[in-house]
């Protein structure tokens, strides 16, 4: 077994906003109770080198938390209908930030283009 060389995301700014859904969905999906699971968050959240107590101090009401993962949990529902009712679909994911749907609601058929 090898270490895995942890990853320096190189993010600040507005950019670095891009690690708060990462961050909570990897959280999410380490819950015994989890609405979602997301490993490929969980991988990602591990390899980086950042500081993910910043993103931690982020005042956000746990109301919101919860409602943006039920958002995601039902954007992935309609995602895999969708997919299962177009198999060959090309999908074109606008504005998709760090997301990792195509993990989880990939069918082995479509084409999938995130762009952000």
């Amino acid at each position: 077994m090898h270490k895995t060389e942890l990853v320096d995301p190189g993010l600040s700014g507005v950019a670095e906003t891009l690690l708060i859904p990462l961050y909570n969905r990897a959280m999410e999906s380490q819950r015994p109770d989890a609405m979602i699971m997301d490993q490929r968050a969980v991988e990602i959240v591990a390899q980086m080198s950042y500081d993910f107590d910043e993103v931690r101090k982020i005042r956000m009401h746990e109301g919101n938390k919860v409602a943006r993962i039920m958002l995601t949990r039902e954007i992935d529902r309609y995602a895999r209908d969708f997919l299962s009712r177009n198999p060959e679909a090309v999908v074109v994911h606008i504005g998709c930030g760090l997301d990792t749907r195509f993990e989880r609601v990939v069918n082995g058929q479509v084409v999938w283009y995130d762009l952000d």
